[in-house]
């Protein structure tokens, strides 16, 4: 991974973690750590999904999260070159990455739950849905192992 002490794409320091806006460096790691997180998910689990799968699936979103300046990555101060955490954002509305769902037949239970999202009813907030992934080195600063932040 790529020297991150760009102060330019510092987001924010606290706890011994610094956040960085995500950028195209940091691609690779960021599949790598949402594939790994979500295969704990219930419904990976409940649908058998395996690592190698979700990082398939998560690569396909990672080059416009990775260009978009909305999606942001953690590295720990004790370990600069590991990736602790990710927020992935992406515009819920904009056309699906090429291949999605079409590639993923064995994601449909997922991806119609993530789709309905936008048939409710628009309330105050235009923003939809993000995933936050984090590393076990996270966990052991106090941190939760994973969380899904939904906005709507």
């Amino acid at each position: 991974m790529a020297d991150n002490r760009d102060s330019s794409n510092t987001f924010f320091r606290a706890d011994g973690l610094t956040y960085y806006i995500a950028g195209e460096e940091h691609g690779e790691a960021m599949a790598r750590l949402l594939a790994a997180s979500f295969t704990h998910e219930p419904m990976s689990r409940a649908l058998g999904l395996t690592k190698r799968e979700l990082h398939e699936f998560a690569s396909r979103f990672i080059p416009e999260c990775a260009a978009n300046r909305l999606s942001v990555v953690a590295i720990s101060e004790l370990s600069p070159d590991q990736l602790v955490g990710v927020f992935i954002n992406r515009d819920f509305k904009a056309p699906l990455p090429p291949g999605v769902p079409d590639d993923f037949p064995r994601f449909e239970p997922i991806i119609g739950v993530l789709l309905s999202v936008d048939e409710r009813p628009p309330t105050s907030s235009p923003a939809r849905a993000a995933s936050v992934s984090s590393s076990a080195s996270m966990r052991t600063m106090g941190e939760a192992s994973r969380s899904r932040i939904c906005s709507t």
